[in-house]
């Protein structure tokens, strides 16, 4: 499973220290230009309409990160 996050800036070194700390994450950074963006973020939103439900449990980690590091 492939996720994007956009995290604020003043926040986003703790979350990735967190992530790195898990070892079932894999950190890629990647640079793309505006058609590739598109086409990712395309291909992503098919992949949640096909499959709306797997967003929930995300949506209740996060909410957890939120409120144990105050991401």
């Amino acid at each position: 499973m492939l996720i994007s996050l956009e995290i604020h800036d003043n926040k986003a070194k703790p979350f990735l220290e967190f992530l790195n700390s898990l070892d079932f994450v894999k950190i890629e950074k990647t640079e793309l230009d505006n058609d590739e963006h598109i086409q990712l973020l395309n291909e992503r939103l098919a992949e949640y309409e096909s499959n709306p439900g797997d967003s929930e449990r995300l949506k209740d980690v996060l909410a957890e990160l939120k409120n144990k590091y105050g991401f």
